[in-house]
């Protein structure tokens, strides 16, 4: 119901703001390496930066180079969605305390159909990855791995055989598999559940303070509709 509820939501907000976008004030720009945005993590940031009087652009870059360019902080403002950790790489960026939303990591196959049993369990086997996406090197580090630019060329490898894993976000990787068309399957458990967070870049810290409030008011906001919705109230 929630995921119905945010989908409208934010349809509605970016149908309404297309009109006022000329004229609006100069956007603050994050970047990201998701080819396709969560309409849910889209909403929570775009509903935030609103209460703050900011309006909010996604661009899309390669995973690695939308890393560089938010922590150079010249043509990008802040960074997307990454995981804890990323200010002791990119010593620029400050992380939001509060997270934005939880992902699952998991394992993504089209000829091997086995149990995954940790990280350990993948070591025999050549594992695609999307280049910048941090968890996914950390997980396969020390591995044999393949580092792509894009998640359609990713997967598009992985049909191929030309890499025997991928080791991807659940939710991004079902909806790339989805859109070409693919037959491949996602092993089970997941390899682990992590927090995702907002980073900005230094020059705004005067903001990140607020910004956290914001994100956490925007959650229990959606939290509190999904509720009225269930209760009818």
């Amino acid at each position: 119901m929630i995921n119905k509820i945010i989908k409208i939501l934010w349809f509605c907000i970016v149908s309404s703001s297309l009109t006022s976008m000329a004229t609006a004030s100069p956007a603050f720009i994050a970047s990201t390496g998701f080819n396709r945005l969560g309409s849910d993590t889209y909403l929570i940031l775009r509903k935030a930066y609103e209460k703050l009087g900011i309006r909010l652009k996604i661009v899309i870059m390669p995973g690695e180079r939308a890393l560089i360019e938010a922590n150079k902080g010249v043509k990008v403002d802040a960074s997307y969605l990454r995981v804890a950790g990323m200010s002791k790489i990119y010593p620029n960026l400050i992380r939001i305390t509060e997270a934005v939303s939880t992902a699952q990591e998991g394992v993504f196959s089209k000829r091997y159909n086995f149990v995954v049993r940790g990280k350990e369990s993948l070591k025999p086997y050549l594992i695609g990855i999307r280049r910048g996406h941090k968890s996914a090197e950390m997980l396969t580090q020390g591995f044999k791995v393949t580092p792509l630019g894009t998640t359609e060329q990713l997967y598009q490898l992985l049909d191929r055989g030309r890499v025997d894993l991928v080791v991807d976000n659940y939710a991004a990787g079902a909806v790339t598999i989805k859109t070409l068309g693919f037959n491949l399957q996602r092993l089970e458990p997941i390899l682990y559940s992590q927090k995702l967070y907002h980073y900005i870049h230094k020059k705004h810290a005067h903001i990140a303070h607020k910004l956290s409030h914001a994100i956490r008011d925007v959650k229990e906001e959606l939290a509190a509709s999904e509720k009225a919705s269930v209760t009818g109230m």
